[in-house]
């Protein structure tokens, strides 16, 4: 199979905990020495900034969810907080996956905006 390095990391705004993420980056779309050099907090910002890596779209499904014990203590909240669960891959052109991720935000200190397109 591919290897893959896990990246988790909480999430912080002004010293607050706001979300946990965790990130799978298959090895040979960036090598996990290079990785670890490079990340600085977002791997999405990676991607787009690395032409190598071919990032052409990302698609995300986002549900609310209750936080199991294990990730509200990570985020400093009771057992069953609302949270959005965001469960997202990153594609390259020709459709191919370059990597996926799961993140749980807190929604209070989120806010999302969608924008519909219209047939023409």
């Amino acid at each position: 199979g591919d290897e893959f390095l896990r990246v988790e990391r909480i999430k912080l705004f002004n010293g607050v905990k706001v979300a946990w993420m965790v990130d799978y980056v298959p090895a040979h779309i960036y090598p996990p020495e290079d990785f670890k050099r490079d990340f600085a907090g977002s791997a999405l910002d990676l991607f787009a900034n690395h032409p190598r890596t071919g990032l052409s779209y990302s698609e995300a499904d986002m549900s609310p969810v209750g936080l199991d014990a294990k990730l509200a203590n990570k985020l400093g909240v009771a057992k069953g907080a609302p949270a959005l669960f965001i469960d997202e891959l990153l594609f390259n052109a020709n459709g191919g996956i370059i990597e996926g991720g799961h993140a749980w935000l807190l929604p209070e200190h989120f806010r999302f905006r969608l924008r519909r397109r219209m047939s023409i």
